[in-house]
């Protein structure tokens, strides 16, 4: 199964960002989805299902790095950058891979442990360089770049080179602090009239997916005013208060509980605690081999609950649809809310959450610049 991340990266660390003269662009990322999970959150050693019918999917847009663009996965569960490259053991067929004679060779290697339990984890490592980094516009040199050796577990989605964080904190350097994430380049080089970023994540039958860096899509919000909250960067994610959710109108209160907005995990995960209540109105089954809840597939959609989460005090309802994740080979369906995996102490809020929001994300130097705000999307 695909669990929550937990990212560790010792790089070395660079100074010395561009100026540039965008104040704000769109970057478009298309679906891509895992060829053999069903993706249940995100990075793990995954588990091969022939019976299911439907992937999860991660969105992937072009990072130029050197001299070469790489299909990468806009993550903002975490605040690494790495890639495939000529020293990857593992590079799956067609691939683009990094090679570093662009670059510029450090004595520094970084090792990313995914996953959130013992027996759902995965490790990628390899070699630091510092290259330059080119994406939406924006140009960065000396940046750091992973050049991976390994890659550990089902990571990526089908047509993903590699990961480009944009998680809320510092990377965990060595010594600590002294290296900006792609965030932090964008803050120290004063590029953008705002600092932001937005995220429309979209469905299979809907128009592309993007975005943006510098600015809200005004014209995406369609009259309606983002809600936002504080975020927590204490350890590295858009980690917000969600204290309550909505089963057909009936609210289950979680005194302190807080949730993280995550590009890179597929499904909604939670407190398993909760779920019964949810999957009840559903008819739902758990089956504790898989550590997983089942729809019937003869329960109508039309009888399915209202279910509705928080970001702070910002309401997102689910359609129907998105309750479901896929059909099984027995005609019923894998829930799209799962429980969180038992050493997180936070809510994953994934792509079927993300993708029923215009999500948008402020941030900055101090931690008060860090908000979280959101509209809720309808479908199409």
């Amino acid at each position: 199964m695909r669990r929550a991340l937990f990212a560790l990266l010792f790089i070395v660390p660079a100074s010395g960002f561009p100026a540039a003269s965008l104040a704000g662009k769109r970057i478009a990322v298309a679906r891509a989805t895992y060829e053999s999970s069903p993706a249940l959150a995100r990075r793990s050693t995954g588990d091969s299902r022939a019976s299911f019918t439907s992937g999860g999917a991660g969105y992937v847009g072009n990072v130029t790095i050197g001299a070469t663009t790489f299909p990468l996965l806009l993550d903002t569960g975490s605040n690494d950058l790495w890639v495939y490259s000529i020293f990857t053991d593992n590079v799956p067929p067609g691939e683009p891979v990094y090679s570093p004679n662009t670059g510029i060779a450090t004595d520094y290697r970084f090792s990313i442990n995914y996953g959130d339990s013992s027996r759902d984890s995965s490790t990628t490592n390899g070699a630091v360089y510092l290259d330059n980094v080119a994406f939406a516009g924006f140009n960065f040199p000396k940046l750091a770049v992973g050049a991976a050796s390994h890659v550990g577990g089902n990571n990526l989605p089908i047509a993903a080179a590699g990961i480009l964080g944009l998680g809320s904190g510092p990377f965990p350097v060595q010594p600590a602090g002294t290296f900006p994430t792609i965030l932090g380049a964008l803050t120290s080089s004063r590029i953008l009239d705002e600092n932001l970023f937005t995220v429309a994540l979209m469905r299979p039958n809907e128009p592309q997916s993007f975005f943006t860096f510098g600015y809200i899509d005004n014209e995406f919000l369609n009259g309606a005013t983002p809600v936002f909250t504080n975020v927590t960067i204490a350890r590295g994610y858009w980690e917000f208060p969600s204290e309550y959710i909505l089963v057909n109108g009936r609210r289950i209160t979680r005194q302190g509980n807080t949730a993280v907005a995550d590009t890179g995990t597929t499904m909604i995960r939670l407190d398993p605690q909760v779920l019964p209540a949810i999957y009840e109105p559903l008819k739902g089954v758990f089956n504790p081999a898989r550590d997983e809840w089942i729809i019937p597939g003869d329960l109508p959609l039309s009888e399915y609950p209202k279910i509705t989460f928080f970001a702070g005090v910002a309401e997102i309802t689910l359609p129907p649809e998105d309750l479901r994740f896929g059909r099984l080979s027995d005609g019923n369906y894998l829930g799209s809310i799962q429980p969180r995996g038992e050493n997180l102490n936070a809510d994953i809020f994934g792509d079927y959450w993300l993708r029923n929001t215009y999500a948008i994300h402020r941030f900055g130097t101090a931690p008060k610049d860090f908000q979280f705000g959101v509209v809720q999307r309808k479908p199409n």
